[in-house]
């Protein structure tokens, strides 16, 4: 709880930064996030702020996991992941079936381009290739 009100401050206080103008309000470090390791290390850096405060805003976010993509379409991309699979295998799932797939789920739905019986062939699945709703 103590990590999430710090979180929360540390936003606050870089609202405020881009309020008085000492950060841009379009390249900011709220606007770019989330920050990928590759990003991070890469020679273009072309941001007005610092590495160091993409990467590690807070102390103790230097044991972070890492995100492997940037944001697909703003928070949208980020709540509904999308599918690549061909449409004709596109069909629904229960929860009850999604739960015996991938564990226990806190979703209502989830729509997914997969067949159980090519699972069972050898088929490989990618298991992030998946659309919630």
């Amino acid at each position: 709880m103590d990590r999430l009100v710090d979180a929360l401050l540390s936003i606050r206080e870089e609202i405020a930064m881009i309020e008085r103008g000492e950060m841009d309000r379009l390249k900011n470090p709220l606007k770019m996030a989330p920050h990928t390791l590759a990003k991070v290390v890469s020679n273009d850096w072309d941001l007005p702020y610092s590495r160091e405060m993409a990467a590690f805003p807070k102390p103790w976010c230097h044991h972070k996991t890492w995100p492997t993509v940037g944001r697909v379409d703003d928070q949208y991309g980020d709540r509904n992941l999308f599918c690549l699979c061909y449409m004709k295998l596109m069909w629904e799932h229960s929860l009850g079936a999604a739960s015996a797939i991938f564990g226990k789920l806190a979703i209502s739905r989830i729509v997914c381009c997969l067949n159980l019986a090519e699972i069972k062939h050898g088929v490989e699945v990618d298991f992030t290739a998946i659309t919630i709703k």
